[in-house]
């Protein structure tokens, strides 16, 4: 065999191993390929299968929330006890200090009839004067800017007279004390001046434009104090002047 012939057998050689190895290349090559493909393939079973599960989660809550009775608005007043469509009261114990109070007076269930919110309707006097003219038994509620709220009930009518009137029934009330003021007899109770904000004599007074000029609690003298039960001065804002946040007024309706 002459150099030429084993030159070429080895060459032979050569391309059949590289043949081999190209072989077992694109073997691995597949079989890598098909071990992806598998792998997607169970990855995508598995999340088919958390959305399922998902979906039927889903399914369940929504039919949960569908049997889910929502109070009614009587039911969530049974719950707090709070009988009034108010910003301000909150707490049972305060709406039972003025609830009982006016039981005891009337002897007969009570109902609260929002007739003017300062927020909504305009911090005035005279838009106070507006709503609640000549309504008989209203009760005023006020919260301070510096969380202080309080009171009084009259059972006069709100009018433009200038003139000061007696109600033996009129109190004031302290929620941060947890007090009631009850009117002294033959002493005048409320304040009815023109274009004013209520006013409960020697207690407090709401001025024309609340919104900025807020309103002002009377020094106390004891001498001449028109309810009962004050042992301090401003007891019922804590300050000489306030700033007003909310002030509501309720016709108070006798059942």
């Amino acid at each position: 065999m002459d150099a030429i012939e084993e030159l070429n057998n080895f060459s032979n050689l050569l391309d059949k191993e590289n043949d081999k190895k190209n072989r077992e290349i694109e073997n691995n090559k597949k079989i890598r390929v098909q071990k992806i493909i598998k792998e997607i393939k169970n990855k995508s079973l598995v999340i088919e299968i958390y959305n399922n599960k998902i979906l039927e989660n889903l399914e369940t809550m929504n039919e949960k929330v569908k049997s889910i009775v929502l109070p009614t608005k009587n039911e969530i007043e049974k719950e707090t006890g709070v009988h009034m469509d108010t910003h301000v009261i909150s707490k049972n114990s305060e709406y039972a200090l003025i609830n009982n109070k006016l039981k005891d007076i009337y002897k007969s269930k009570i109902q609260y009839e929002l007739i003017y919110r300062a927020s909504v309707d305009g911090a005035f006097g005279k838009i106070f004067k507006k709503k609640c003219l000549k309504v008989r038994r209203t009760l005023i509620v006020v919260e301070s800017k510096k969380n202080k709220i309080f009171g009084g009930f009259t059972e006069a009518r709100w009018n433009d007279s200038n003139s000061d009137y007696k109600d033996e029934n009129a109190f004031c009330f302290s929620l941060n004390e947890n007090k009631i003021y009850n009117s002294i007899k033959d002493t005048k109770a409320i304040s009815c001046q023109s274009d004013f904000g209520p006013i409960f004599c020697d207690m407090f007074e709401i001025t024309d434009n609340f919104a900025s000029d807020g309103g002002f609690s009377k020094c106390l003298d004891l001498e001449m104090i028109k309810y009962d039960g004050v042992t301090k001065d401003y007891e019922l804002p804590g300050e000489e002047i306030f700033d007003i946040k909310e002030l509501e007024v309720f016709k108070v309706k006798i059942e």
